[in-house]
């Protein structure tokens, strides 16, 4: 199996926001069959919602520790708003037959 995925659009700029938020690579299997390989990582990038934009504000977001997992309501809501952001924009590129 060969996986090629490039994830270089996934370091932070001097601003802190990230070129991508997904890549799409290809999976080949020993046989020849080719699969998309879709990898999504949390974070920020310039066409992100304002909202969650202002969000930088609050120092550690998108990367609070998973040790402290007790989150106020507007916290949590910022965190699922941003997954939800982060997939659809992968998802808007995977190829529809895939």
């Amino acid at each position: 199996m060969e996986i090629d995925v490039n994830c270089d659009a996934f370091a932070a700029g001097a601003n802190g926001l990230y070129g991508a938020t997904h890549a799409i690579g290809t999976v080949t299997y020993a046989g020849g069959a080719q699969a998309q390989l879709v990898v999504l990582k949390l974070g920020l990038v310039a066409a992100s919602d304002p909202e969650l934009l202002a969000r930088r504000r609050c120092r550690g977001f998108p990367f609070h520790p998973t040790t402290r997992q007790v989150y106020g309501e507007d916290r949590m809501d910022a965190y699922r708003r941003l997954g939800c952001e982060v997939a659809a924009r992968a998802l808007a590129d995977v190829a529809p037959n895939a």
